[in-house]
């Protein structure tokens, strides 16, 4: 029953897990190999780069299933974890954001 949750979340949000890029940016999101997990997460999400230059911003933003900012947050080294603690099960969508191009990526907190 839970990967049937979990699939019929994904399916009907409206969000969609792709990159969108700027023209001004040269960021390659594929290069980057950016990791977020593990999805579905009870309290915390791990999101790890790679191939990132060090001291690289990476902004990050939870948003609801509705679009509205509930966390957020900035590192500079190649792992940060989120605190989804204080969060209620649900589907959420994680933000990243490098150099102006940022990268949606659905979650879901269980």
């Amino acid at each position: 029953i839970y990967n049937y949750i979990l699939d019929l979340f994904l399916r009907l949000s409206p969000f969609r897990s792709i990159p969108i890029r700027s023209l001004d940016s040269n960021v390659d999101f594929k290069n980057l190999k950016i990791g977020i997990f593990p999805n579905p997460t009870n309290d915390v999400l791990n999101i790890s780069c790679n191939n990132c230059d060090p001291g690289l911003m990476i902004r990050t933003r939870v948003l609801s299933s509705e679009g509205k900012n509930l966390l957020k947050g900035l590192f500079l080294n190649s792992t940060k974890e989120v605190d989804l603690s204080t969060l209620p099960m649900g589907l959420y969508i994680i933000e990243i954001e490098i150099h102006g191009v940022k990268y949606h990526k659905k979650i879901l907190k269980i």
